[in-house]
Protein backbone atom coordinates (compact mmCIF):
# COMPACT_ATOMS: atom_id res chain seq x y z
CA UNK A 1 0.00 0.00 0.00
CA UNK A 2 1.25 3.98 -0.67
CA UNK A 3 0.61 6.42 2.12
CA UNK A 4 -0.90 9.50 0.67
CA UNK A 5 1.37 12.14 -0.71
CA UNK A 6 0.34 14.92 1.55
CA UNK A 7 2.73 17.21 3.62
CA UNK A 8 4.91 15.85 6.95
CA UNK A 9 2.92 17.04 9.73
CA UNK A 10 0.36 19.67 8.40
CA UNK A 11 -2.07 19.35 12.02
CA UNK A 12 -5.79 19.91 11.66
CA UNK A 13 -8.06 19.65 13.97
CA UNK A 14 -11.76 19.37 12.14
CA UNK A 15 -14.95 17.47 12.87
CA UNK A 16 -16.24 14.98 10.16
CA UNK A 17 -20.08 14.34 10.49
CA UNK A 18 -20.37 10.39 10.53
CA UNK A 19 -23.76 8.94 9.26
CA UNK A 20 -25.21 6.45 10.85
CA UNK A 21 -26.95 3.21 9.99
CA UNK A 22 -27.80 1.15 12.85
CA UNK A 23 -29.37 -2.12 12.63
CA UNK A 24 -33.48 -2.95 14.38
CA UNK A 25 -32.28 -5.53 16.47
CA UNK A 26 -34.89 -8.23 18.03
CA UNK A 27 -37.20 -6.51 21.26
CA UNK A 28 -36.16 -8.90 23.76
CA UNK A 29 -37.49 -7.16 26.73
CA UNK A 30 -34.01 -6.36 27.79
CA UNK A 31 -32.13 -3.33 27.27
CA UNK A 32 -30.17 -4.03 23.87
CA UNK A 33 -26.67 -2.39 24.02
CA UNK A 34 -26.23 0.22 21.69
CA UNK A 35 -23.33 2.22 20.64
CA UNK A 36 -23.31 6.18 20.62
CA UNK A 37 -20.82 8.42 18.53
CA UNK A 38 -19.25 11.11 20.60
CA UNK A 39 -16.59 13.84 19.92
CA UNK A 40 -14.47 13.11 16.43
CA UNK A 41 -11.20 14.88 15.07
CA UNK A 42 -8.81 14.85 12.10
CA UNK A 43 -5.64 15.19 13.68
CA UNK A 44 -2.61 14.37 11.70
CA UNK A 45 -1.69 13.66 8.25
CA UNK A 46 -0.35 10.23 7.24
CA UNK A 47 -1.57 6.62 7.41
CA UNK A 48 -1.59 3.67 9.52
CA UNK A 49 -2.83 5.95 12.75
CA UNK A 50 -2.45 3.87 15.67
CA UNK A 51 -4.31 5.34 19.19
CA UNK A 52 -2.23 5.05 22.44
CA UNK A 53 -3.63 6.14 25.05
CA UNK A 54 -1.92 7.68 28.19
CA UNK A 55 -3.19 9.16 31.54
CA UNK A 56 -2.91 12.64 29.91
CA UNK A 57 -3.56 12.01 26.41
CA UNK A 58 -2.93 10.23 23.33
CA UNK A 59 0.01 8.85 21.23
CA UNK A 60 -0.28 8.51 17.49
CA UNK A 61 1.52 6.02 15.80
CA UNK A 62 1.68 6.74 12.06
CA UNK A 63 3.47 6.57 8.57
CA UNK A 64 4.73 9.88 7.33
CA UNK A 65 4.20 11.21 3.59
CA UNK A 66 8.31 9.75 3.71
CA UNK A 67 7.23 6.24 4.93
CA UNK A 68 8.75 6.91 8.35
CA UNK A 69 7.40 5.54 10.85
CA UNK A 70 6.76 8.05 14.25
CA UNK A 71 4.83 8.48 17.70
CA UNK A 72 3.39 12.01 18.16
CA UNK A 73 2.06 13.39 21.27
CA UNK A 74 -1.40 15.16 22.11
CA UNK A 75 -3.09 16.64 24.58
CA UNK A 76 -6.75 15.28 26.14
CA UNK A 77 -7.97 17.85 23.43
CA UNK A 78 -5.84 15.96 20.64
CA UNK A 79 -4.21 18.96 20.80
CA UNK A 80 -0.69 18.23 19.39
CA UNK A 81 1.94 18.78 22.00
CA UNK A 82 4.70 18.43 19.78
CA UNK A 83 6.19 15.20 20.80
CA UNK A 84 7.63 13.52 18.04
CA UNK A 85 9.63 10.29 17.97
CA UNK A 86 10.75 8.42 15.41
CA UNK A 87 10.20 4.43 15.35
CA UNK A 88 11.69 3.31 11.97
CA UNK A 89 13.37 5.32 9.03
CA UNK A 90 12.04 4.72 5.56
CA UNK A 91 12.49 0.90 4.87
CA UNK A 92 13.22 -0.57 1.20
CA UNK A 93 9.79 -2.32 1.31
CA UNK A 94 5.93 -1.28 1.61
CA UNK A 95 5.76 1.43 4.86
CA UNK A 96 3.27 -1.01 6.61
CA UNK A 97 2.91 -0.49 10.86
CA UNK A 98 1.48 -2.18 13.17
CA UNK A 99 1.89 -1.10 16.85
CA UNK A 100 0.66 -3.00 19.94
CA UNK A 101 1.29 -2.57 23.55
CA UNK A 102 2.29 -4.87 25.95
CA UNK A 103 3.77 -4.81 29.33
CA UNK A 104 7.30 -5.14 28.11
CA UNK A 105 6.36 -1.82 25.78
CA UNK A 106 5.52 -1.12 22.26
CA UNK A 107 5.65 -4.06 19.92
CA UNK A 108 6.08 -2.25 16.70
CA UNK A 109 6.44 -4.39 13.17
CA UNK A 110 7.75 -3.02 9.77
CA UNK A 111 9.10 -4.46 6.65
CA UNK A 112 12.10 -5.57 5.64
CA UNK A 113 14.58 -6.88 3.24
CA UNK A 114 18.12 -8.41 2.80
CA UNK A 115 20.05 -10.15 0.82
CA UNK A 116 18.04 -13.23 1.44
CA UNK A 117 15.02 -11.64 0.06
CA UNK A 118 11.80 -9.53 1.85
CA UNK A 119 10.46 -10.44 5.04
CA UNK A 120 9.10 -8.87 8.41
CA UNK A 121 10.38 -8.02 11.85
CA UNK A 122 8.79 -7.64 15.63
CA UNK A 123 10.65 -5.37 17.67
CA UNK A 124 9.81 -4.07 21.28
CA UNK A 125 10.72 -0.48 22.05
CA UNK A 126 10.84 1.71 25.81
CA UNK A 127 8.85 4.86 25.68
CA UNK A 128 11.67 6.57 24.02
CA UNK A 129 11.57 4.79 20.86
CA UNK A 130 14.49 2.78 21.68
CA UNK A 131 14.95 -0.87 20.64
CA UNK A 132 14.75 -3.45 23.65
CA UNK A 133 14.36 -6.45 21.71
CA UNK A 134 13.89 -7.36 18.25
CA UNK A 135 13.03 -10.83 16.51
CA UNK A 136 15.34 -9.88 13.68
CA UNK A 137 14.51 -10.22 9.71
CA UNK A 138 12.00 -12.88 9.66
CA UNK A 139 12.60 -14.19 6.11
CA UNK A 140 9.26 -14.36 4.11
CA UNK A 141 8.46 -18.10 3.25
CA UNK A 142 7.29 -19.04 -0.08
CA UNK A 143 3.90 -19.46 0.63
CA UNK A 144 3.59 -16.10 2.89
CA UNK A 145 3.05 -12.69 1.90
CA UNK A 146 4.73 -10.88 4.62
CA UNK A 147 2.52 -7.59 4.44
CA UNK A 148 -0.20 -5.72 6.26
CA UNK A 149 0.63 -7.73 9.40
CA UNK A 150 -1.21 -8.24 12.70
CA UNK A 151 0.25 -8.62 16.19
CA UNK A 152 -1.67 -10.02 19.37
CA UNK A 153 0.33 -9.63 22.52
CA UNK A 154 -0.97 -12.08 25.68
CA UNK A 155 0.48 -12.65 28.62
CA UNK A 156 3.38 -14.71 27.59
CA UNK A 157 3.60 -14.94 23.63
CA UNK A 158 3.78 -12.33 21.23
CA UNK A 159 1.69 -13.46 17.86
CA UNK A 160 2.82 -12.01 14.33
CA UNK A 161 0.59 -12.67 11.29
CA UNK A 162 0.62 -12.78 7.79
CA UNK A 163 -0.93 -14.14 5.10
CA UNK A 164 -0.32 -17.77 4.29
CA UNK A 165 -0.89 -18.55 0.50
CA UNK A 166 -0.37 -22.03 -0.76
CA UNK A 167 1.71 -22.54 -4.17
CA UNK A 168 2.47 -18.63 -3.29
CA UNK A 169 4.65 -17.81 -6.16
CA UNK A 170 2.13 -18.12 -8.74
CA UNK A 171 -0.97 -15.82 -6.96
CA UNK A 172 -1.20 -12.40 -9.54
CA UNK A 173 -2.64 -9.14 -7.76
CA UNK A 174 -3.65 -11.20 -4.20
CA UNK A 175 -5.82 -13.71 -6.04
CA UNK A 176 -5.31 -17.06 -6.15
CA UNK A 177 -4.80 -19.36 -9.58
CA UNK A 178 -6.90 -21.88 -8.73
CA UNK A 179 -9.85 -22.24 -6.01
CA UNK A 180 -8.60 -25.12 -4.36
CA UNK A 181 -5.65 -23.54 -2.92
CA UNK A 182 -5.51 -22.72 0.51
CA UNK A 183 -5.56 -19.14 1.74
CA UNK A 184 -5.31 -17.95 5.48
CA UNK A 185 -2.73 -16.49 7.92
CA UNK A 186 0.51 -17.71 8.75
CA UNK A 187 1.34 -16.83 12.73
CA UNK A 188 4.46 -17.13 13.70
CA UNK A 189 4.45 -17.42 17.57
CA UNK A 190 7.50 -15.63 19.31
CA UNK A 191 8.85 -15.40 22.90
CA UNK A 192 8.56 -11.99 24.65
CA UNK A 193 12.04 -11.38 23.88
CA UNK A 194 10.81 -11.81 20.63
CA UNK A 195 12.46 -15.17 20.13
CA UNK A 196 10.86 -17.51 17.45
CA UNK A 197 8.88 -20.57 18.81
CA UNK A 198 6.90 -21.73 16.20
CA UNK A 199 5.20 -21.14 12.68
CA UNK A 200 1.85 -21.91 12.06
CA UNK A 201 -0.82 -21.98 8.81
CA UNK A 202 -4.25 -21.10 9.50
CA UNK A 203 -6.78 -22.03 7.12
CA UNK A 204 -10.46 -22.65 7.91
CA UNK A 205 -13.60 -24.53 5.63
CA UNK A 206 -16.20 -21.58 5.66
CA UNK A 207 -19.47 -23.16 3.95
CA UNK A 208 -20.85 -20.32 2.68
CA UNK A 209 -17.61 -18.75 0.86
CA UNK A 210 -16.36 -19.33 -2.69
CA UNK A 211 -13.92 -20.92 -2.32
CA UNK A 212 -14.49 -22.02 0.93
CA UNK A 213 -11.16 -22.74 1.57
CA UNK A 214 -9.34 -19.01 1.39
CA UNK A 215 -9.88 -16.59 3.62
CA UNK A 216 -7.78 -13.19 3.33
CA UNK A 217 -4.49 -12.89 6.34
CA UNK A 218 -4.49 -9.61 4.86
CA UNK A 219 -5.97 -7.06 6.63
CA UNK A 220 -7.21 -9.48 9.59
CA UNK A 221 -6.81 -9.18 13.59
CA UNK A 222 -6.50 -11.76 16.62
CA UNK A 223 -7.86 -12.36 20.09
CA UNK A 224 -7.39 -15.20 22.48
CA UNK A 225 -8.96 -15.78 25.13
CA UNK A 226 -8.64 -18.93 27.89
CA UNK A 227 -10.73 -21.79 25.27
CA UNK A 228 -10.32 -20.09 21.63
CA UNK A 229 -7.46 -18.27 19.65
CA UNK A 230 -9.79 -16.11 17.15
CA UNK A 231 -8.76 -14.82 13.64
CA UNK A 232 -11.48 -11.85 12.24
CA UNK A 233 -10.62 -12.38 8.19
CA UNK A 234 -13.10 -11.36 5.13
CA UNK A 235 -13.82 -14.18 3.31
CA UNK A 236 -15.43 -13.81 -0.79
CA UNK A 237 -19.62 -15.15 0.62
CA UNK A 238 -21.47 -12.45 -0.60
CA UNK A 239 -21.96 -13.69 -4.04
CA UNK A 240 -20.95 -12.83 -7.52
CA UNK A 241 -24.43 -10.85 -7.92
CA UNK A 242 -23.07 -8.00 -6.49
CA UNK A 243 -19.06 -8.33 -6.57
CA UNK A 244 -17.91 -10.03 -9.77
CA UNK A 245 -14.16 -9.32 -10.47
CA UNK A 246 -10.95 -8.35 -8.18
CA UNK A 247 -10.35 -8.86 -4.93
CA UNK A 248 -14.01 -7.79 -4.19
CA UNK A 249 -15.08 -10.94 -6.40
CA UNK A 250 -17.77 -12.56 -4.21
CA UNK A 251 -18.50 -9.81 -2.15
CA UNK A 252 -16.37 -10.33 0.95
CA UNK A 253 -17.80 -10.62 4.21
CA UNK A 254 -16.36 -10.65 7.89
CA UNK A 255 -16.16 -13.73 9.64
CA UNK A 256 -15.00 -14.80 12.83
CA UNK A 257 -12.75 -18.43 12.91
CA UNK A 258 -12.62 -19.84 15.96
CA UNK A 259 -9.23 -22.11 16.90
CA UNK A 260 -8.10 -24.12 19.60
CA UNK A 261 -5.22 -22.94 21.77
CA UNK A 262 -3.29 -25.04 19.54
CA UNK A 263 -4.16 -23.23 16.55
CA UNK A 264 -6.37 -26.08 14.69
CA UNK A 265 -9.66 -24.97 12.90
CA UNK A 266 -12.74 -25.58 15.16
CA UNK A 267 -15.55 -23.36 13.18
CA UNK A 268 -16.30 -20.37 11.89
CA UNK A 269 -19.32 -17.92 12.87
CA UNK A 270 -21.06 -15.72 10.96
CA UNK A 271 -21.07 -13.77 8.53
CA UNK A 272 -21.31 -10.41 10.44
CA UNK A 273 -21.37 -8.21 7.74
CA UNK A 274 -24.21 -7.65 4.65
CA UNK A 275 -24.02 -9.74 2.04
CA UNK A 276 -24.52 -6.68 -0.62
CA UNK A 277 -21.42 -4.87 0.02
CA UNK A 278 -17.21 -6.08 0.02
CA UNK A 279 -16.12 -6.05 3.43
CA UNK A 280 -12.12 -6.22 4.19
CA UNK A 281 -9.16 -5.08 5.87
CA UNK A 282 -11.39 -5.50 9.84
CA UNK A 283 -8.31 -4.72 11.60
CA UNK A 284 -9.90 -3.39 15.10
CA UNK A 285 -11.46 -5.48 16.95
CA UNK A 286 -11.68 -5.43 20.81
CA UNK A 287 -13.69 -7.00 23.47
CA UNK A 288 -16.27 -4.84 25.64
CA UNK A 289 -17.07 -7.02 28.04
CA UNK A 290 -19.12 -9.97 26.70
CA UNK A 291 -19.46 -8.18 23.58
CA UNK A 292 -17.34 -7.28 20.40
CA UNK A 293 -16.63 -4.30 18.37
CA UNK A 294 -15.17 -4.69 14.66
CA UNK A 295 -14.17 -2.24 12.64
CA UNK A 296 -13.55 -2.59 8.83
CA UNK A 297 -13.20 -1.14 5.11
CA UNK A 298 -16.29 -1.66 2.76
CA UNK A 299 -17.79 -1.18 -0.39
CA UNK A 300 -21.10 -0.78 -1.95
CA UNK A 301 -21.49 -2.23 -5.67
CA UNK A 302 -22.31 1.32 -6.63
CA UNK A 303 -18.47 1.87 -5.55
CA UNK A 304 -17.02 -0.64 -7.84
CA UNK A 305 -15.03 -3.76 -6.73
CA UNK A 306 -11.30 -3.53 -5.54
CA UNK A 307 -9.03 -4.53 -8.35
CA UNK A 308 -5.69 -4.83 -6.51
CA UNK A 309 -2.61 -3.07 -7.11
CA UNK A 310 -1.75 -0.53 -8.16
CA UNK A 311 -5.78 0.32 -8.28
CA UNK A 312 -7.31 2.16 -4.71
CA UNK A 313 -8.48 -0.09 -2.55
CA UNK A 314 -9.47 2.31 0.01
CA UNK A 315 -13.79 2.61 0.72
CA UNK A 316 -15.71 3.76 3.62
CA UNK A 317 -15.14 2.24 7.60
CA UNK A 318 -17.55 0.74 8.99
CA UNK A 319 -18.18 -0.42 12.40
CA UNK A 320 -20.45 -3.15 13.76
CA UNK A 321 -21.46 -4.15 17.60
CA UNK A 322 -21.96 -7.60 18.20
CA UNK A 323 -22.94 -10.39 21.06
CA UNK A 324 -19.69 -12.81 22.02
CA UNK A 325 -22.58 -15.43 19.70
CA UNK A 326 -21.73 -13.07 16.94
CA UNK A 327 -25.49 -11.98 16.57
CA UNK A 328 -24.91 -8.35 15.01
CA UNK A 329 -26.76 -5.66 17.37
CA UNK A 330 -25.89 -2.49 15.16
CA UNK A 331 -24.01 -1.27 12.44
CA UNK A 332 -22.50 2.38 11.92
CA UNK A 333 -21.08 3.97 9.00
CA UNK A 334 -18.21 6.38 10.25
CA UNK A 335 -17.24 7.91 6.64
CA UNK A 336 -19.33 8.84 3.69
CA UNK A 337 -17.20 9.22 0.50
CA UNK A 338 -18.99 8.46 -2.85
CA UNK A 339 -17.92 6.52 -5.74
CA UNK A 340 -16.13 9.17 -7.12
CA UNK A 341 -13.88 9.63 -4.23
CA UNK A 342 -13.33 6.04 -4.53
CA UNK A 343 -12.49 5.90 -7.95
CA UNK A 344 -10.04 8.77 -7.05
CA UNK A 345 -7.99 7.61 -4.59
CA UNK A 346 -9.80 9.03 -1.74
CA UNK A 347 -10.91 6.21 0.09
CA UNK A 348 -10.89 5.85 3.39
CA UNK A 349 -8.98 2.68 4.87
CA UNK A 350 -6.59 1.02 7.51
CA UNK A 351 -8.69 1.16 10.69
CA UNK A 352 -8.02 0.20 14.48
CA UNK A 353 -9.52 0.64 17.78
CA UNK A 354 -7.97 1.33 21.05
CA UNK A 355 -9.90 1.18 24.41
CA UNK A 356 -9.68 4.52 27.04
CA UNK A 357 -11.99 3.07 30.19
CA UNK A 358 -15.24 3.05 29.02
CA UNK A 359 -14.46 4.91 25.30
CA UNK A 360 -12.99 3.43 22.46
CA UNK A 361 -11.25 5.39 19.54
CA UNK A 362 -11.46 4.15 16.30
CA UNK A 363 -8.71 5.68 14.04
CA UNK A 364 -8.87 5.61 10.13
CA UNK A 365 -6.90 7.33 7.69
CA UNK A 366 -7.97 9.01 4.01
CA UNK A 367 -6.61 11.43 1.50
CA UNK A 368 -7.47 14.17 4.16
CA UNK A 369 -5.27 12.75 7.05
CA UNK A 370 -6.11 10.44 10.10
CA UNK A 371 -9.81 10.57 11.38
CA UNK A 372 -10.23 9.87 15.12
CA UNK A 373 -13.84 8.70 16.18
CA UNK A 374 -14.79 8.39 20.47
CA UNK A 375 -17.30 5.68 20.90
CA UNK A 376 -19.18 4.89 23.65
CA UNK A 377 -20.84 1.30 23.95
CA UNK A 378 -24.59 2.05 25.93
CA UNK A 379 -26.80 -1.10 27.56
CA UNK A 380 -24.34 -3.53 28.45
Amino acid sequence: MTTPAIPLLLWMLAACGPHTDSADPADTGDPVPSLTLLEDHTVALGAFGRVLPRSDGFDLGLVTVDNEHHLLSFDEAWQPTGGDLRLSEQGPREPDMTLSQGEQGLFHSRLTKDDTGPGIELRTLDPEATVVATSGHLLQHDDERALDATVLVTADRAWLGTEYRQDGEHWQDNIAPQPELERGLLIRELSLELDLLATHRLTATIPSATPDGQFWGLGAAQLRDDRAHWVFAAAASGGDDYFDAGESAGARRIWALEYDLDLQFVQAHGPLTPENQDSYWCTGVVRVGDLLLISYTFRRPADGPVMGPPTPDGGNIGLLLATGEFEVLEHLELSDHTSDDLAEGKGAHRSSIRAQEETFWVSWDDREGIHVQAVEVKGQ
